[in-house]
């Protein structure tokens, strides 16, 4: 399946794109009201350390959840089904595939960098930290199959309506990297478009969300749990790396990511013609 088929055709009878972009405003709104009670409550006094940057997770997790749930809420009115929203053939296997082969290049593109540079690795794993770990996981899948629902099928679709395929899915990265990024400077907007055009690749693939949605929550695993973040407060990392700042991102960063989604989407063919021949093979008389 193509992009153009999983954003489909133009449809004049649809929401359109006003009907989406609304769609939008609601869920990031809910998402906003979400969190500012509690980031209100924590002005000041925030929980420090591990257990802090654990509930700032949990938090980040039910904003978003509750943002998409409205977006798919909106989505459910406007005549939209689920399954238009995820594509044909979307399973936890691929979710799996796409978590397994992007967080594999993730740790191999890391463990590379590391041993090039001599950067001598701090191991923090301590049995809460490995609770937290398997919690900042589950959050992470969470997170990542909602923005891919939102940013990679729900938007797009609607700006379907308006332009062709392939700009309707640059249009998106850029929206999502700048809502992401612009914090972090240019490198930072960089990194998530680029993010972005990936996952939209992964999609055109496999001909749905579920890959995306895993590698998706492999890059943030690898910033959350594999290597510091540079936060406030100590981050659920289980590795330290003494002298650095964090993952605060750089150029060297975007240029590892945009490898590293290459080197995935390759793979990712590769399977899909393995299971196409596999199938055939199965299929096939006597």
């Amino acid at each position: 399946m193509s992009l153009h088929q999983f954003l489909g055709p133009p449809d004049a009878r649809g929401p359109g794109l006003s009907g989406h972009l609304i769609g939008l405003a609601v869920g990031i709104a809910v998402a906003v009201a979400v969190a500012l009670p509690a980031t209100w409550l924590w002005a000041g006094r925030p929980p420090g350390g591990t257990t802090g940057t654990f509930l700032m997770l949990g938090l980040a997790t039910v904003a978003t959840l509750a943002g998409a749930g409205a977006v798919l809420l909106i989505a459910r009115r406007q005549g939209r089904r689920l399954a238009s929203l995820t594509g044909p053939g979307f399973s936890a296997g691929s979710v799996g595939l796409g978590f397994v082969l992007f967080g594999a290049l993730g740790a191999a593109f890391l463990g590379a960098a590391f041993w090039i540079d001599g950067t001598a690795l701090v191991w923090r794993i301590t049995p809460l930290r490995l609770v937290y770990a398997g919690c900042g996981l589950v959050a992470m899948l969470g997170i990542a199959a909602a923005e891919e629902v939102v940013f990679r099928a729900y938007l797009p679709q609607g700006l379907r309506n308006r332009m062709p395929a392939a700009i309707a899915a640059l249009v998106t990265a850029i929206a999502f990297g700048l809502l992401h990024g612009l914090g972090e400077g240019w490198p930072g907007v960089a990194y998530r478009i680029v993010l972005a055009l990936a996952m939209f690749a992964a999609i055109a693939a496999t001909g749905n969300i579920g890959a995306a949605i895993g590698a998706h929550a492999a890059n943030n695993v690898t910033a959350l749990i594999m290597v510091p973040v540079d936060r406030p407060g100590s981050s659920l990392a289980l590795i330290e790396l003494p002298g650095t700042g964090g993952d605060t991102l750089d150029e060297a960063a975007v240029v590892m990511l945009a490898l590293r989604c290459i080197l995935f989407i390759v793979a990712l063919q590769l399977w899909q013609r393995h299971c196409h021949k596999k199938l055939e093979i199965t299929e096939s008389p006597g």
